[in-house]
């Protein structure tokens, strides 16, 4: 938690990203807040709770520890596809790199995280009432965060080879 803080109040603080990237950041941070204190809730709800019967009867009809444990599952899925949204800030940076730096443009930021929880809620209501395997979660998981990362490469390559080009240039 006080790691977390920390990087939060200095994402707060500094301007040290861009502000897309802040956003984004932010909002990794803060789920995971979230999902802790989610965590809290199930923990003092199971807590004490040793009866195989008394679980199901009491925390399987109690409508707030449903809750938390679903917005729990749906944040853990915030932080795992977190990276190709990332991936989709910086695609958006490279294509626009000429006037990025000067023109914020918040609304990409917005957009992606909202893209991100509307992603997240409809992958954690798939995992929670088993609509597809978790086998097959995790591979789409792998899948898309292994793709993110080679098109982050990609594209640092292409935008380093293009600086490069223009920088030294004799044209």
């Amino acid at each position: 938690y006080f790691e977390c803080g920390v990087f939060f109040y200095v994402l707060c603080t500094n301007s040290q990203y861009h502000p897309n990237l802040t956003w984004l950041l932010k909002n990794l941070v803060a789920q995971y807040f979230i999902s802790m204190a989610c965590r809290l809730f199930q923990i003092y709800f199971q807590y004490g709770i040793d009866d195989e019967s008394r679980f199901t009867s009491f925390l399987k009809t109690n409508w707030l520890f449903i809750l938390v444990t679903f917005s729990r599952n749906c944040l853990i899925f915030t932080a795992l596809y977190f990276s190709p949204f990332v991936m989709m800030e910086r695609l958006y940076a490279s294509v626009h790199i000429g006037d990025y730096e000067h023109k914020p443009r918040h609304y990409v930021g917005y957009t992606l995280s909202l893209f991100l929880y509307l992603w997240s809620l409809m992958i954690g209501l798939t995992y929670a009432f088993e609509v597809i395997p978790t086998y097959i979660h995790v591979s789409c998981l792998v899948s898309i965060n292994m793709l993110a990362f080679v098109v982050c490469l990609l594209n640092e390559s292409y935008n380093s080879k293009k600086f490069v080009q223009k920088k030294f240039s004799t044209r």
